[in-house]
């Protein structure tokens, strides 16, 4: 049975993360030896390890794995902008195969102030409707929570909507607080907006 990897190495968790996702990868291997010996009554939780155990999460480093994963965007990812993306200092995406197939992705940006230091924004999380509810946006979170705390950040946070009840379940199984309400505020800055 191939055995999941990734691409972080496995380092110290800060306190509001309760497993990494290296820990569940070393309790998956552990199980996964009847990986084909799981009757078809088992429970979901049975599943979930087939599944999980098998997956591979890598970071992305060319436009072509970008451009694989694209129906995993909210639309066409462009060649420019992935260049621009996979070039940028802080900027990074995990990409989580199921058979060769990407079936998730994570994006990361880090942000450093003079007087906070650095910290890592989770910016995109999505996962292939097929293989949601299986823990693997809960093992791309972890799995980017590792690679913040790998390149010293001291924390991470995501903007939600309160009513995105998928993913407010992801993140609290990953391990995260709620930080309180609070209002995000846009601006559009093409010429256009600005006429």
């Amino acid at each position: 049975m191939p055995s999941a990897s990734v691409s972080t190495a496995p380092t110290a968790r800060p306190p509001a993360i309760k497993a990494s996702w290296a820990s569940w990868r070393a309790r998956l291997t552990a199980c996964g030896a009847a990986r084909h010996a799981v009757p078809k009554s088992a429970s979901p939780c049975s599943t979930w390890l087939i599944i999980v155990a098998d997956m591979d999460i890598r970071r992305a480093v060319t436009t072509a794995e970008i451009e694989a994963a694209e129906s995993l965007f909210d639309g066409p990812a462009r060649k420019d902008w992935s260049e621009r993306f996979l070039a940028a200092p802080g900027h990074l995406m995990l990409l989580a195969y199921v058979d060769g197939v990407p079936v998730g992705m994570v994006s990361g940006v880090e942000m450093t102030h003079p007087d906070k230091g650095t910290e890592m924004c989770l910016y995109e999380l999505s996962v292939d409707e097929g293989h949601r509810r299986l823990g693997i946006g809960r093992a791309l979170t972890l799995a980017l929570a590792d690679e913040a705390a790998a390149r010293g950040c001291y924390g991470m946070w995501v903007g939600v909507d309160t009513d995105n009840e998928a993913a407010l379940a992801t993140y609290a199984s990953a391990g995260s607080h709620d930080e309180g309400v609070f209002t995000m505020r846009g601006w559009t800055t093409t010429p256009e907006s600005r006429a």
